[in-house]
Parts: C-alpha cells; sequence; structure tokens
C-alpha cells in the first residue's frame, strides 16, 4: 500500500505512544518526496510532538507542493493527535 501508486504522494509518520513525539517517517511517490522528506527530518530533530505538527506553519506553491488543506504532513500528524 506505501508504494502502490507511484504518483501518488504518500508519507507516513511514526509518532512515540506514550509522548506523541515524531520518531520517524518515509515518503513514496510524487513531485514533493524531497521536500517533505526535508521538513520531517527538521520535525524529527527539533523533537516535534504530533500535536505540534499538526500546527506546523508552511509556505507552499501549487506548482511544487500539496495545497495547504491536503498536505501530507500535517494530515498524517492530525490522524496521530485523534489516535493518542
Amino acid at each position: 500500500d506505501f508504494i502502490r501508486d507511484p504518483n501518488r504522494l504518500t508519507a507516513p509518520l511514526i509518532f512515540a505512544k506514550d509522548n506523541g513525539l515524531l520518531v520517524g517517517g518515509g515518503v513514496s511517490g510524487g513531485r514533493g518526496v524531497g521536500e517533505l522528506m526535508n521538513v520531517i527530518s527538521a520535525c524529527i530533530q527539533h523533537r516535534m510532538t504530533a500535536h505540534e505538527v499538526s500546527l506546523f506553519q508552511m509556505g507552499t506553491h501549487p506548482a511544487l507542493t500539496a495545497s495547504p488543506i491536503a498536505y501530507q504532513l500535517t494530515n498524517a500528524a492530525e490522524l496521530a493527535v485523534a489516535k493518542l
């Protein structure tokens, strides 16, 4: 399922159950893979929680990245917050 459609950007994230800390993630498909992986890496480096990632402010450009309302990083974090 992670690499089923090479054109669909997918970004599963891994959060610690006890404190919601972002501890890992991966990205596949789409044009924004490198950009999104860099953002995930920065979030991990700064020890961000699922809640903090879900509120993360970022600039997007329609030709380069997903719409802010469909941004995989914040959407995945919002799902994690709901499960924690």
